[in-house]
């Protein structure tokens, strides 16, 4: 997650959508009052070799905290922080709502049907499960869903929801939303990239598989209008 405040824009980073690429793009614009959550090891590396800004401010001000983040604050012993996958909702309760309405929000998703399959190589592949089909029926496949990240109460709660198959015509829109002096750009190489063996998803679908995405995903391919 990234919050602009020198740009007034708020990142909501979605699984499986180079939501870690366009972290550390953003980071490059990202002033030092600026919230920037923190990612792997590897990819901090990554973000400095490409110049970006290291995490910063992510620690939620105290003055945004309610009965309940006290008492987890000192049963954990830890501070309540904004974190990688924050939902808008958790989002704007910590910004306050003059915050969220005020500043560009964005986000983006993918087809259910292609996001299975990288998140099946993310999480091991075939050295973690008997086969693609064994992941489809997994409890793991609750990390397909990115709609409750960006919606509030089963409401678009983003300025924009892009796709991740149209990324790079996106950030010049988010460059020219933003009125920056170039469109944002990208590290040549690919934070978590590497990890997916099939490039074809049909490859490795079934019909019972398939058919278990159009009813977990249902609403995001509705929303974006995503076909198998």
């Amino acid at each position: 997650m990234i919050v602009s405040h020198k740009h007034k824009f708020i990142f909501i980073k979605t699984r499986k959508t180079a939501g870690t690429s366009i972290e550390i793009g953003l980071s490059k614009v990202c002033g030092k009052d600026d919230v920037i959550t923190p990612i792997t090891r590897v990819d901090e590396q990554l973000r400095k070799e490409f110049g970006g800004v290291s995490p910063q401010n992510y620690k939620v001000p105290f003055n945004r905290y309610g009965s309940y983040e006290f008492y987890q604050m000192f049963r954990h012993r830890k501070r309540i922080e904004f974190y990688n996958h924050i939902s808008a909702a958790e989002a704007r309760k910590f910004l306050g709502k003059k915050i969220w309405e005020e500043y560009y929000k964005f986000t983006y998703d993918r087809n259910p049907y292609d996001k299975a399959l990288s998140l099946y190589f993310y999480f091991g592949g075939e050295k973690k499960y008997k086969d693609f089909k064994s992941f489809i029926q997994s409890p793991d496949i609750r990390y397909l869903n990115s709609y409750d990240a960006y919606t509030i109460d089963g409401a678009l709660a983003v300025d924009e929801l892009f796709k991740f198959e149209e990324i790079e015509s996106s950030l010049k829109i988010v460059s020219e939303t933003l009125g920056l002096d170039k469109p944002i750009e990208l590290p040549g190489k690919k934070a978590k990239g590497g990890m997916r063996k099939v490039k074809d998803y049909k490859s490795l679908f079934d019909e019972e598989s398939k058919q278990k995405i159009d009813v977990f995903s249902a609403r995001e391919i509705k929303l974006l209008n995503y076909h198998y």
